[in-house]
Protein backbone atom coordinates (compact mmCIF):
# COMPACT_ATOMS: atom_id res chain seq x y z
CA UNK A 1 0.00 0.00 0.00
CA UNK A 2 2.66 2.62 0.98
CA UNK A 3 4.56 2.02 -2.45
CA UNK A 4 1.36 3.04 -4.58
CA UNK A 5 1.16 5.74 -2.16
CA UNK A 6 5.18 6.50 -2.90
CA UNK A 7 4.56 6.07 -6.71
CA UNK A 8 1.53 8.26 -7.15
CA UNK A 9 3.39 11.28 -5.06
CA UNK A 10 6.34 10.39 -7.33
CA UNK A 11 4.44 10.45 -10.15
CA UNK A 12 2.42 13.71 -9.50
CA UNK A 13 5.82 15.56 -8.21
CA UNK A 14 7.56 14.22 -12.10
CA UNK A 15 4.82 15.75 -13.67
CA UNK A 16 4.19 19.27 -12.51
CA UNK A 17 7.60 19.83 -9.83
CA UNK A 18 5.18 21.05 -7.63
CA UNK A 19 5.01 20.20 -4.01
CA UNK A 20 1.44 21.75 -3.98
CA UNK A 21 0.55 18.65 -6.07
CA UNK A 22 1.26 16.45 -3.08
CA UNK A 23 -0.30 17.85 -0.68
CA UNK A 24 -3.74 17.89 -3.16
CA UNK A 25 -2.68 14.18 -4.06
CA UNK A 26 -2.63 13.17 -0.40
CA UNK A 27 -5.85 15.39 1.05
CA UNK A 28 -7.73 13.79 -1.88
CA UNK A 29 -6.85 10.51 -1.21
CA UNK A 30 -7.73 10.66 2.43
CA UNK A 31 -11.04 12.23 1.67
CA UNK A 32 -11.57 9.16 -0.41
CA UNK A 33 -10.00 6.92 2.22
CA UNK A 34 -12.42 8.79 5.06
CA UNK A 35 -15.05 8.38 2.69
CA UNK A 36 -15.15 4.50 1.81
CA UNK A 37 -14.76 4.07 5.92
CA UNK A 38 -17.57 5.56 6.89
CA UNK A 39 -19.69 4.17 3.87
CA UNK A 40 -19.86 7.69 2.25
CA UNK A 41 -20.94 6.86 -1.28
CA UNK A 42 -17.96 7.84 -3.90
CA UNK A 43 -19.41 8.18 -6.83
CA UNK A 44 -22.30 11.09 -6.67
CA UNK A 45 -19.24 12.99 -5.22
CA UNK A 46 -17.17 11.95 -8.25
CA UNK A 47 -20.16 13.08 -10.48
CA UNK A 48 -20.61 16.03 -8.55
CA UNK A 49 -16.60 17.22 -9.01
CA UNK A 50 -16.80 16.36 -12.55
CA UNK A 51 -20.47 18.24 -13.28
CA UNK A 52 -20.29 21.22 -11.03
CA UNK A 53 -18.51 23.26 -13.07
CA UNK A 54 -20.16 22.63 -16.01
CA UNK A 55 -24.08 23.55 -13.99
CA UNK A 56 -22.24 26.74 -12.38
CA UNK A 57 -21.25 28.08 -15.45
CA UNK A 58 -25.07 27.27 -17.36
CA UNK A 59 -26.42 28.90 -14.47
CA UNK A 60 -24.23 31.89 -14.37
CA UNK A 61 -25.13 32.13 -18.52
CA UNK A 62 -29.18 31.99 -17.81
CA UNK A 63 -28.89 34.24 -15.06
CA UNK A 64 -27.03 36.87 -17.68
CA UNK A 65 -29.55 35.93 -20.16
CA UNK A 66 -32.39 36.77 -18.05
CA UNK A 67 -30.49 39.90 -16.64
CA UNK A 68 -29.99 38.60 -12.58
CA UNK A 69 -33.87 37.77 -12.46
CA UNK A 70 -33.84 34.43 -9.89
CA UNK A 71 -37.58 34.10 -10.92
CA UNK A 72 -36.90 33.12 -14.14
CA UNK A 73 -36.02 29.42 -12.69
CA UNK A 74 -39.80 29.33 -11.59
CA UNK A 75 -41.53 30.69 -14.14
CA UNK A 76 -41.62 28.10 -16.67
CA UNK A 77 -43.23 25.13 -15.80
CA UNK A 78 -40.67 22.63 -17.19
CA UNK A 79 -38.02 24.07 -14.55
CA UNK A 80 -40.18 24.64 -11.64
CA UNK A 81 -41.04 21.36 -12.08
CA UNK A 82 -37.49 19.98 -12.04
CA UNK A 83 -36.94 22.17 -9.29
CA UNK A 84 -39.84 20.68 -7.48
CA UNK A 85 -38.79 17.34 -7.85
CA UNK A 86 -35.34 17.91 -6.40
CA UNK A 87 -37.10 19.94 -3.46
CA UNK A 88 -38.76 16.75 -2.84
CA UNK A 89 -36.08 14.65 -3.12
CA UNK A 90 -33.95 16.97 -0.45
CA UNK A 91 -36.75 17.17 2.07
CA UNK A 92 -38.08 13.59 1.44
CA UNK A 93 -35.64 11.24 3.30
CA UNK A 94 -35.30 13.10 6.54
CA UNK A 95 -39.29 13.42 6.95
CA UNK A 96 -39.85 9.80 6.14
CA UNK A 97 -37.13 8.54 8.27
CA UNK A 98 -38.85 11.15 11.34
CA UNK A 99 -42.29 9.57 10.44
CA UNK A 100 -40.83 6.42 10.41
CA UNK A 101 -39.72 7.19 14.02
CA UNK A 102 -42.77 8.46 15.20
CA UNK A 103 -44.96 4.70 14.30
CA UNK A 104 -42.43 3.27 16.23
CA UNK A 105 -43.27 5.24 19.04
CA UNK A 106 -46.84 5.52 19.31
CA UNK A 107 -47.35 1.68 20.12
CA UNK A 108 -44.84 1.76 22.95
CA UNK A 109 -46.83 4.94 24.56
CA UNK A 110 -49.99 3.56 23.15
CA UNK A 111 -49.59 0.63 25.05
CA UNK A 112 -48.39 1.97 28.09
CA UNK A 113 -51.70 4.05 28.77
CA UNK A 114 -53.98 1.40 27.96
CA UNK A 115 -52.68 -0.93 31.36
CA UNK A 116 -54.78 0.36 34.66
Amino acid sequence: MSAILVFAGLGTYALSGSAVDLVVLYLLGALGFAMRRFDIPVAPAVIGVILGPVAEDHFRRALQIAQGNYATFVTRPISAAILALAAIALVAPPVIRWWQGRRRMEPASAASTSLP
